[in-house]
This record gives C-alpha cells, sequence and structure tokens, in this order.
C-alpha cells in the first residue's frame, strides 16, 4: 500500500446549504453533546465537496469537532482534519470544503463528531453515506 497525500480545502464564511450547489449524499450522526451533519457534492473517487456542521448540544464544559472520513477500496477510513466549535451549549458551525485524494481511491465519504476536553476525544460517532 502506497503512501497518500490529501489536501482538504476550507472556505471561510460558510453556512448551511441553502445555496445553488446541490448536495446529493447526506449523513448525520449524534453522540451525547454533540450532532454533526455532512452533505457531499461532485464525489469522484479523487474529490469531495462538502458541508460540515457540529452543533453543541450540553454545557458540560467541553468543546465539540466534526472532521471528514474517507474511505478507501478495502474498507480502510482515513479522518481529516478536526474543525472545532468552542462557543458552549446551543451553538452551531458550519465549514465548507473539499478533500482531494491523489489515490484515486476515495469510495466512501462521511463524517467524524466528537465531544472533546483539548485534543482527547471523551465520545465520538462515526457515520459514512
Amino acid at each position: 500500500m502506497g503512501t497518500s497525500v490529501g489536501a482538504l480545502l476550507m472556505i471561510v464564511g460558510a453556512t448551511e446549504p441553502a445555496h445553488a450547489v446541490s448536495y446529493p449524499f447526506y449523513t448525520d450522526c449524534e453522540t451525547p453533546g454533540v450532532l454533526g451533519n455532512g452533505w457531499f457534492s461532485d464525489w469522484t473517487p479523487k474529490h469531495v465537496d462538502m458541508i460540515l456542521k457540529v452543533n453543541d448540544d450540553a454545557a458540560d464544559g467541553h468543546h465539540v469537532a466534526i472532521r471528514f472520513v474517507s474511505q478507501d477500496n478495502a474498507y480502510n477510513l482515513k479522518y481529516w482534519k478536526w474543525h472545532h466549535l468552542y462557543d458552549g451549549k446551543g451553538t452551531t458551525k458550519s465549514w465548507t470544503l473539499s478533500a482531494d485524494d491523489s489515490t484515486g481511491h476515495m469510495n466512501g465519504v462521511g463524517i467524524q463528531v466528537a465531544v472533546m476536553e483539548g485534543d482527547e476525544q471523551i465520545a465520538n460517532c462515526t457515520n459514512m453515506v
């Protein structure tokens, strides 16, 4: 198995998917304290556009985070960069992103959400499209 190099591009100022672009693939994931959503479009084995959204649902002193997860043709998962929300219970944040995988084996897409203490995951869930 070769080494893959991927890049994740973040476009600042993103909102929920109320744009002209259609996001035909969707998944969500919830664990106590956090709810995440992922909308995906223009998905090929080398590229996908997405909107990731995370909600902090608990006044527990922890922050929440969401990240993109891709799956190759051997069902191996690749966990991409975390996107954090530090604003507390009842807050939501969205990111419009794209991911490129030079190996051309991005056969599955999904999200992972977590309740975090620093860089440590207190609770998490992962769901694929």
